[in-house]
């Protein structure tokens, strides 16, 4: 009986460490995940929807002048209304040929409305000297937040 009192331990050091340090870090990341969540709203930095645009169609106009209309048919689709800052015109090789900033007169708009709609950017009367009839063209969205949003290729007509 006395061998047997003897024999019983604790657990090794070791363990006790490995136990310790696994407690320290599941109190640790609940911790953060509390204080992040309640910092955040404290300092207003409330969570941000990112900004999701689906270019449905795009056209390039261009009259034998040099002059024409750019016109791109976008939707917002997080429910997230999307502010257009301009729209970059890029050739084939990806090069920015030219950037439009987007008119607000009719029929085009320089905003996204969250609801989804169908809206047309761009801008009509500019001077596209640089832009070819006939040659492909890459239409990208530029938002106030820094996004951008790409087009199919377009042909200039």
């Amino acid at each position: 009986m006395r061998s047997f009192r003897r024999s019983l331990k604790a657990i090794s050091p070791i363990f006790a460490t490995l136990i310790l340090v696994a407690i320290v870090v599941v109190a640790g990341s609940v911790v953060y995940m509390f204080t992040s969540g309640t910092f955040a709203t404290m300092t207003g930095g409330a969570p941000t929807i990112p900004e999701r645009v689906s270019v449905l169609a795009a056209q390039i106009n261009v009259n034998g002048a040099g002059t024409g209309a750019v016109s791109v048919y976008a939707e917002s689709q997080n429910g997230v209304s999307v502010s257009v800052s301009s729209v970059i015109i890029k050739d084939a090789n990806g090069n920015v040929v030219t950037t439009v900033t987007p008119s607000a007169t009719s029929p085009y708009s320089v905003s996204l409305p969250s609801s989804g709609t169908l809206v047309q950017i761009g801008s009509g009367h500019l001077t596209l000297t640089r832009v070819t009839k006939g040659n492909a063209y890459t239409l990208t969205i530029l938002s106030t937040r820094g996004n951008s949003f790409a087009s199919s290729t377009v042909i200039a007509h």
